[in-house]
């Protein structure tokens, strides 16, 4: 197993300098798949930025099943899925990266978290590959305060960087993890400072990113009152262990800030928890917002920066679900109020078809009944779509690891 162990760390430090130094190769779209596959693999450059695209999509794969990633390790993943996807495609089609996406069986081999050794091993190299790429921007020679997560305006001095290698406390008793690891981490490095070079952007500083707001909301989580390690632990949009409480990973990227669609996470506690949430907004610098909470049992709960009257689903069907006021505090810009919907309701929720949206509806004292916006300027009215949420309770709820594995 160490032979098969040392090829593929080797293949993968080969894969990083190939992922810096893209692929010039003929265009192979006009012979049948299998020996583009044939060819690609016989390809020095090509060669090990499959097997890295492979370990990725296996890893991504597992985690949908068992809750094996935090959220720094999965964008990790899905940066470098992307990231040799595109470069594979530009020679081999389309068809070739399907081919080589492991993404299915890594959800097959991880489900239910009882994995076979092999799965095992594939996931240790995996969080060697993610660890690599988090700790990739303090590694940086520019000046990374010059240079943009992206899809983001943030950037970050270099000492912010530094908390994330800091914050891993990981020592790898295997030397050959131990170079895999860092013969990665200097090459990704290299490949982030080529982009911000260019474009003053880059997609490798998201892992990065996500693995800092993580810390930052850790600590905000476990002392409120504490010192931000970064700039990013001082923005509002660390907000999120404040609505929900500690968590590991959430599954959309979002740059951190606010989406128009249903956002779930993955709890670091047990219990009927608050797991995910859509906003819900209203015209007007003072107008009436909130959040529709989803939890891991299926409850929904409306939690309302006013104290108002009545909250009621609105389905697309025609069908109206009141929720029962269960508090209320307080008046005027500082009162709040929390709706649930009841056992009967969430009855009728689950009945409904994957396809039908619903939108909430809210009533003040004395005024006429209006409905929640998206977030943002010009999202209109929130509709919240069955389906959506179902397949995010779906990967909240994957099951956890009955062993510690290898971090």
């Amino acid at each position: 197993m160490r032979t098969a162990m040392r090829s593929v760390i080797w293949g993968t430090l080969a894969a990083a300098v190939a992922l810096a130094a893209p692929l010039h190769a003929q265009s192979l779209e006009d012979i049948p798949v299998e020996q583009r596959l044939q060819i690609l693999a016989g390809n020095q450059q090509a060669r090990p930025l499959m097997e890295v695209f492979g370990i990725a999509t296996f890893a991504a794969g597992a985690d949908e099943s068992c809750q094996l990633f935090d959220v720094g390790e999965l964008r990790a993943f899905q940066v470098l899925k992307g990231q040799i996807g595109r470069q594979l495609a530009r020679v081999g089609g389309d068809e070739v990266v399907a081919a080589i996406d492991q993404s299915e069986r890594g959800t097959r081999q991880a489900k239910g978290c009882a994995m076979p050794d092999d799965t095992k091993v594939t996931i240790e190299r995996a969080r060697v590959v993610a660890r690599a790429l988090q700790d990739a921007p303090a590694a940086m020679t520019t000046d990374q305060q010059q240079c943009a997560v992206e899809g983001t305006h943030w950037r970050f001095h270099r000492r912010e960087w530094e908390f994330v290698p800091k914050g891993h406390f990981v020592e790898y008793e295997d030397p050959q993890l131990e170079a895999m690891y860092q013969g990665l981490r200097t090459n990704f490095a290299s490949i982030a400072d080529q982009a911000c070079g260019l474009v003053k952007q880059t997609v490798m500083l998201i892992p990065a990113f996500e693995k800092l707001r993580l810390m930052e909301e850790a600590s905000s989580f476990a002392a409120p009152d504490a010192m931000a390690f970064t700039s990013l632990g001082s923005s509002e949009r660390t907000f999120t262990s404040r609505h929900l409480g500690l968590w590991r990973s959430q599954r959309s990227w979002t740059g951190g800030g606010y989406t128009t669609e249903p956002d779930f996470y993955r709890m670091a506690h047990d219990g009927d928890v608050k797991t995910g949430f859509a906003r819900l907004s209203s015209p007007g610098l003072f107008g009436v917002t909130g959040h529709m909470y989803f939890t891991t049992g299926g409850k929904w709960i409306a939690g309302i920066n006013r104290n108002i009257e009545a909250v009621e689903l609105r389905l697309d069907n025609g069908i109206s679900l009141p929720m029962e006021k269960v508090a209320g505090e307080k008046e005027g810009m500082e009162g709040t109020s929390t709706f649930e919907l009841g056992k009967s309701g969430l009855t009728v929720l689950r009945d409904q078809g994957a396809d039908v949206s619903v939108r909430v509806a809210f009533k003040q004292a004395g005024e006429e009944w209006r409905i929640f916006d998206a977030p943002g300027k010009g999202s209109g009215v929130q509709q919240i779509n069955l389906g959506a949420v179902r397949e995010g309770l779906a990967w909240s709820n994957a099951p956890r690891p009955r062993e510690k594995l290898t971090r």
